[in-house]
């Protein structure tokens, strides 16, 4: 019965990926797209190896939606910063002059060591659709808080072979403008994980960052029940999951 129910669950990945016009890439990869939460707001774009909700007003996105599975970790990478400002988004955009001397850095939401699969792929994640101003020394950068929870993902990721990954800023109490565009710095980020467990069974970990300089905690210390990112960011993140997967996914505050 669980075999027939995980079958299932998977069909209706895969009708949802054709349905929402997935880049057919992915399916020459052998992979499943970014599976993306239900949210009516934004400009949505979709590249290579993860997908979007723009959003005009913030210069930044509302979501990013990638999948991140274990082979693509031992891909090599040359490591290049090819920033640019997003040449699709039609709205209103940020631009490299927003961040230059801004005192923040250009922090990925999907971060680039999981685009990598070819050249542009890789540049595809350093759009600023992509980023976010986030506070450098304590959160984004080695040590911080959001970079161990980017160590995370792919820790899950060698362990489960394939995580799917959500993430976003939540503009609340937000700390801070930047440049010209007046883009807002975010006064929390946020992630949600959902992978299969050896038993076939769906998972689901929410996190809540408050973006300030942290070393000392870690990404556990900062789970909530995925309902409550829902009622905080609006966002319906497993919606192509049926009801009753996602009742018992995102109601409690799971730890793997």
């Amino acid at each position: 019965m669980k075999n027939i129910q995980l079958k299932f669950t998977i069909s209706l990945f895969q009708l949802l990926f054709t349905a929402l016009g997935f880049t057919p890439i992915v399916a020459q990869k052998g992979l499943p797209q970014p599976h993306e939460p239900c949210f009516g707001q934004g400009e949505v774009l979709r590249y290579l190896e993860f997908s979007l909700a723009h959003s005009g007003e913030h210069k930044q996105a509302f979501w990013v939606a990638y999948t991140l599975d274990s082979a693509e970790l031992e891909m090599p990478m040359k490591r290049i910063n090819p920033f640019k400002s997003d040449p699709f988004v039609e709205g209103n955009k940020a631009a490299l002059s927003d961040y230059s001397k801004s005192g923040y850095d250009r922090g990925h939401l999907s971060r680039a060591m999981y685009n990598k699969r070819n050249e542009r792929a890789y540049r595809e994640s350093y759009y600023l659709s992509n980023i976010s101003p986030q506070i450098g020394r304590g959160f984004n950068q080695t040590g911080g808080l959001w970079y161990k929870a980017e160590d995370l993902e792919v820790e899950l990721a060698k362990k489960h072979h394939i995580i799917y990954g959500i993430s976003g800023p939540v503009f609340i109490q937000n700390i801070d403008t930047i440049g010209k565009n007046e883009i807002p710095v975010p006064g929390s980020f946020y992630k949600v994980i959902l992978y299969q467990d050896s038993n076939g069974y769906w998972q689901c970990i929410g996190f809540l960052f408050p973006h300030k300089e942290n070393r000392e905690t870690t990404p556990y210390e900062h789970i909530v029940s995925v309902k409550t990112l829902e009622d905080l960011t609006q966002i319906n993140f497993n919606c192509s999951l049926p009801d009753s997967v996602q009742n018992r996914i995102e109601s409690s505050a799971w730890r793997p």
